[in-house]
């Protein structure tokens, strides 16, 4: 049987800062757990185990959030509790936080300003 097994996101409990992001996975796959995740991934095991935040996402969530918030990153709040994901559209070009343009036009508007 095919499995799906949702993006996992670790990140840094005292500031959001995000250590690694698994990502959807489908197939022959087997859902591993926290510590063996801390046992595989470097990214990890350079922190403390307690100093580490995890939130796990059903399979293809990620993406529907991403598009639900119109955004192209994320960031975790930990300020609030639960931690939380934090959605925002960075503009490419310039690495600023903008909203992200809702079609071409606007898109080429907003060029043709800057």
């Amino acid at each position: 049987m095919i499995k799906k097994v949702g993006t996992k996101i670790y990140y840094l409990k005292n500031n959001g800062n995000i250590i690694l992001e698994t990502g959807d996975m489908k197939g022959w796959v087997t859902e591993t757990t926290f510590d063996e995740d801390y046992k595989n991934y470097f990214q990890l095991s350079k922190y403390n185990k307690e100093m580490i935040g995890l939130i796990q996402l059903k399979y293809g969530e990620l993406s529907e959030l991403l598009k639900e918030h119109r955004a192209n990153t994320y960031t975790v709040d930990v300020s609030s509790e639960p931690h939380k994901l934090v959605f925002k559209y960075i503009e490419p070009e310039t690495n600023t936080e903008t909203e992200m343009p809702q079609t071409l036009e606007e898109k080429v508007e907003r060029l043709e300003k800057e």
